[in-house]
């Protein structure tokens, strides 16, 4: 792959937001999966239909929502997984340099699901130890931590 290209490349995943780096990273390798343009078509159609049911079709797209997930499922099968694949193994050896792209690449051929940090996923809240009334140095499942309002009576004081 061009080296100028592949620079453009790792501009765009280090500078965009994950979602869209993900995509990005996804398109390039998968540049050779076997596709029909009919069978795209349709699909497309289908889940536009699904982002509008679900409110504003104008809204931007949400890799885990229905509609994305509804397009993925539809135009998955083995072969294009293994084109994807390979894409992707290419991609690798090419992004070498590149430590954007080289870890989106490597997440992706990992487990998909990891491409996208956590904290940028929907849905996720960060979480504050501050208010989970749970101590430095306590446990989860201590009475005591768990429930910052117990108070411990001796039995002598009854």
């Amino acid at each position: 792959m061009n080296a100028d290209w592949l620079d453009q490349l790792e501009g765009i995943v280090a500078e965009t937001e994950a979602g869209v780096a993900v995509v990005t990273v996804a398109a390039v390798a998968g540049r050779d999966v076997p596709l029909d343009q009919d069978e795209v078509r349709a699909e497309v159609r289908r889940a536009l239909l699904v982002l509008a049911a679900g409110g504003d079709p104008e809204r931007g797209l949400d890799l885990n929502g229905p509609a994305v997930a509804t397009f993925a499922t539809e135009l998955d099968t083995p072969e294009r997984r293994e084109a994807l694949g390979s894409g992707l193994e290419q991609l690798a050896a090419d992004a070498l340099g590149h430590p954007h792209t080289s870890e989106l690449v490597h997440a992706l051929r990992e487990d998909p699901a990891t491409a996208v940090p956590v904290d940028e996923r929907p849905g996720h809240r960060p979480r504050d130890d501050a208010d989970d009334g749970v101590g430095a140095d306590d446990q989860p499942g201590d009475a005591e931590a768990d429930s910052p309002d117990v108070v411990q009576v001796d039995e002598k004081e009854r």
